[in-house]
């Protein structure tokens, strides 16, 4: 028996008004997402990520519009909420982790108001229960002295340690989502690990299911069951982390594959890189966004927005011209 998806997103678009054009962020995004599945969205700067993150809990700013799509959590429809209900939601069933802890903490305010909050006005916890629970929570992710920590203003800790606290934060009220938008952003490739492996374990644990947001493909290959990978405000290539690394099926796919660096490369071999820039949102190309910077486009790339096919539920791409019939280097991560 099939188990109802945690998440479902159709045909989600977000735009931006502006005095003589429109921004087009996301332009028609669709998928699903199981209880506790960990799904990974990966792409240049730009491409719309972010912007579509958050639009799922309805965080986007005032001059952005949604002129059409649905996003069904846990069966409500979160378009339609009214402010109030958001606030219920928001922290309650479903939590962000935003790139930035510094400014996504108050820094006139202790660690420990900050985790006890969201308890008290969700949960209805009281004084006591909320402070043990943030301690409990706080050694969870790995902070080495929990009490002192609840003492302490954001400025006091470590950047990797301050995002340990938004994840505390995050898990407090025992969401069934987390949405993580660019969670090791200026952290140290050695604290970028911890926290990723930090997300999967509390994933696994608590059956959270998880959307990470980044633009690091090595992330990925550690933390993601399943792949998006969204250019020009569309997913253009959907598969699970094997299917998206071993068997790319857009150049786009193929092109970020292709930048990562491997440690078998003579040291006068230049990095791989994608010829030209991302598309202007203002001004989308009609067919594929991707035409202009791609080497096996055809005269229909031009002209038509191909659609994402592939095996239903499964490995698809937004490709008129499949990339699994030709010959293209195969890259293997360390995982």
């Amino acid at each position: 028996m099939s188990v109802a998806p945690l998440l479902s997103v159709r045909d989600l678009h977000v735009q931006f008004g502006a005095r003589r054009s429109v921004v087009r962020a996301v332009n028609g995004v669709d998928f699903d997402l199981a209880p506790g599945e960990r799904f990974a969205v990966v792409g240049e700067s730009g491409s719309g990520k972010s912007v579509m993150s958050l639009a799922l809990l309805r965080l986007l700013p005032r001059n952005a519009l949604i002129p059409s799509g649905t996003i069904r959590l846990a069966g409500r429809d979160v378009l339609s909420l009214t402010e109030r209900d958001l606030g219920r939601l928001r922290g309650r069933d479903a939590a962000m982790v935003f790139q930035d802890p510094m400014s996504s903490l108050n820094p006139v305010l202790r660690i420990g108001r900050q985790i006890t909050a969201p308890m008290r006005r969700h949960l209805g916890a009281d004084e006591d229960h909320a402070h043990a629970r943030a301690v409990e929570l706080l050694g969870e992710v790995g902070l080495p002295d929990p009490e002192r920590a609840m003492r302490t203003f954001p400025h006091e800790l470590s950047g990797g340690m301050r995002q340990r606290v938004l994840i505390a934060m995050a898990l407090s009220c025992r969401p069934s989502l987390i949405i993580a938008d660019e969670p090791t952003t200026a952290l140290d490739v050695t604290v970028q690990a911890q926290i990723i492996r930090l997300l999967t374990r509390l994933s696994e644990e608590h059956s959270v299911a998880m959307i990470l947001v980044t633009h690091d493909l090595g992330i990925v290959a550690r933390f993601a069951q399943r792949v998006a990978v969204m250019y020009g405000g569309r997913f253009v290539e959907v598969g699970t982390v094997d299917e998206i690394f071993y068997d790319p099926r857009h150049p786009y796919t193929e092109g970020l594959l292709r930048s990562i660096p491997h440690t078998g490369a003579e040291r006068t071999e230049l990095l791989y890189q994608i010829d030209g820039f991302p598309p202007d949102p203002t001004s989308l190309p009609p067919g594929c966004a991707f035409e202009p910077r791609c080497t096996c486009s055809i005269e229909v790339c031009r002209n038509q927005v191909p659609a994402l096919e592939g095996e239903e539920g499964g490995h698809a791409a937004r490709c008129w011209v499949a990339v699994g019939d030709r010959v293209h280097r195969r890259v293997e991560l360390v995982r």
